[in-house]
């Protein structure tokens, strides 16, 4: 979709930033797609699905925050630490439940759940990046007549395009629960073409799932028919039911707990790096949504994947319709250090307001 970053909210709170690339941000459709989803995905509160702090659908470059979760991806866990124990897989499939029951009670798919829109935290898994998934389909299928998914985890009705329902995301939630047990796909690795086939007509790996409630619950999610697969309810109902692990010793394995403090060394790291001043709003003028300014200080830090850890000052939420178009946001940030008195204060997308740039330092 484009461009992760670290940022600051106007009150000091960090959030993931997420900046739409630049050719999706010049499709009308597009961006009528993501306002309507960005709306609904405003909607959603719960223990298992970050907030979606604020969002600018009609910014030169869309972006959407959200609040910021200091860990490792799913993915990346299992890429470092190996295959999770059956008492850590519980939690993560009751967590997922809640997630996805928590956003189709919103009226919302989330049609792309993967490992690496998984992010792990003491307080459970968080599911991240609903509400832009859709956004992205319609592009996709509009532009290439192809269907839109990560292959490994897609669902049958998906790949096929027909009677997509929630049912499509209990489908992706085995598919991670699998890759989380094994370190694999479900449908094992290849090509897409013919990772779709076996989506299709084949049969899921599931003998890393430890055997009993937990594999037998699993491969009823992978069913086929969606027909045949529990809801999300019903998985976080029956889950539930099994023995989960105490709050005293926490649900993850030590190893990925040390990636959870290294990822939090790090957002400090960063925060110490750049912090910008407090803009003082121009006199005679109220103070509007503000310009993204981007900071180099920890650009070589890892946020979520591919992107840069950098810390960003992120636009007010307080909304003032713009006079005009919006100018776009700049690619690099300046390397220049604010001179006094906000003589280097960065112009607002909308006229009547400003923020000052964080002061860029280089990388080591």
């Amino acid at each position: 979709m484009g461009r992760v970053y670290l940022a600051r909210t106007p009150d000091g709170h960090l959030c993931a930033l997420k900046v739409v690339k630049e050719d999706l941000a010049h499709d009308a459709q597009f961006r009528a797609r993501f306002a309507r989803e960005v709306r609904t995905a405003q909607r959603v509160r719960g223990p298992f699905t970050p907030a979606v702090v604020d969002a600018d659908p009609e910014a030169p470059a869309p972006w959407m925050a959200t609040e910021y979760v200091p860990g490792p991806t799913l993915k990346e866990a299992v890429r470092e630490n190996g295959p999770f124990p059956e008492e850590s897989l519980r939690v993560l499939v009751l967590g997922l439940a809640r997630a996805l029951s928590t956003l189709h009670a919103a009226g919302l798919m989330h049609r792309d759940l993967k490992p690496s829109n998984i992010l792990l935290s003491p307080r459970g898994p968080q599911v991240i990046d609903f509400g832009i998934a859709r956004a992205v389909e319609g592009t996709v299928l509009t532009r290439t007549g192809q269907t839109f998914g990560t292959p490994s985890y897609t669902s049958p009705e998906q790949i096929t395009g027909r009677n997509v329902t929630p049912a499509a995301d209990v489908f992706s939630l085995a598919g991670a629960v699998v890759f989380a047990a094994s370190g694999a796909p479900p449908f094992g690795s290849g090509s897409p073409v013919s990772t779709l086939t076996r989506v299709m007509k084949g049969e899921p790996h599931l003998e890393a799932v430890p055997e009993g409630p937990l594999r037998d619950l699993m491969a009823r999610c992978f069913a086929k028919d969606p027909a045949g697969r529990p809801n999300a309810d019903t998985v976080l109902r029956e889950i539930s039911g099994l023995p989960l692990p105490s709050a005293e010793h926490g649900w993850l394995p030590p190893q990925v707990n040390q990636q959870i403090n290294a990822k939090a060394s790090e957002t400090q790291r960063a925060q110490g790096a750049e912090r910008p001043p407090t803009p003082a709003p121009e006199k005679g003028r109220r103070r509007g949504r503000s310009a993204l300014a981007v900071g180099a200080g920890a650009a070589a830090l890892v946020l979520l994947s591919g992107g840069a850890l950098a810390l960003n000052a992120l636009p007010s939420t307080r909304r003032t319709p713009p006079r005009r178009p919006p100018r776009r946001l700049p690619e690099r940030p300046r390397t220049r250090r604010p001179r006094a008195s906000g003589a280097n204060s960065t112009r607002s997308p909308s006229r009547g307001s400003s923020t000052t740039s964080t002061s860029p330092r280089t990388a080591s």
